[in-house]
């Protein structure tokens, strides 16, 4: 499998774990809201598709021998991923500007469906 593949399923890995974190921390926002029901059960039923698109990219990693070592983030914000691959060490960073755009178009993407 080529590199930039496996480069693009860790972003994805990325982008749907902090979607994840997102929703979680949004839907303790929503408690306080006036429609705050509808606004949980509309959330809920994203936290499922997200959650299980996140399950598929993390168990397609594994079946390709990937391994991720590290997930953090790092003083100037960035998150960092360190995985190994075919035994070599390989780094993935994404700027918290270009994580949230992804996140943004990741959820624009499952509310057309």
């Amino acid at each position: 499998m080529k590199e930039s593949n496996i480069n693009r399923m860790i972003h994805e890995y990325i982008v749907s774990l902090y979607l994840l974190k997102a929703m979680d921390f949004d839907k303790k926002v929503i408690e306080f809201m006036k429609l705050n029901r509808f606004w949980n059960t509309f959330l809920d039923r994203l936290h499922k598709v997200v959650l299980h698109d996140h399950i598929r990219i993390k168990k397609r990693i594994k079946q390709i021998g990937c391994k991720i070592m590290i997930e953090e983030v790092l003083n100037n914000k960035n998150v960092h991923v360190m995985y190994v691959f075919e035994g070599y060490e390989h780094h993935c960073e994404i700027m918290p500007a270009v994580l949230k755009s992804k996140c943004e178009e990741k959820l624009d993407a499952l509310m057309i469906k």
